[in-house]
């Protein structure tokens, strides 16, 4: 049980590194966040952890779970996310 609890954050943590990296978010930042989400980045990272050991699905799964933390980025953070990028333009 110890051990799915943990592939589940390090699973999220991997594919939510994608965005966070991006918008240039720090290591302190990010976990600050996805403690504020606690629920949603674990049920993220279980799913996600779960599809990547059904077999043939995991070669889909990779790609898929980058657009769907990045997806989880903009749902999430909504208006800061989409900030920090208008600012460059």
């Amino acid at each position: 049980m110890i051990y799915l609890a943990f592939r589940r954050c390090t699973t999220l943590f991997q594919y939510i590194d994608y965005p966070a990296d991006n918008n240039k978010m720090s290591w302190q930042d990010m976990l600050a966040w996805l403690r504020e989400k606690r629920w949603q980045s674990l049920s993220f990272g279980g799913i996600t952890y779960a599809a990547l050991l059904v077999p043939g699905l995991n070669i889909l799964m990779m790609p898929a779970a980058v657009a769907g933390a990045t997806l989880f980025w903009v749902r999430e953070r909504g208006e800061q996310a989409l900030g920090s990028r208008n600012d460059i333009v």
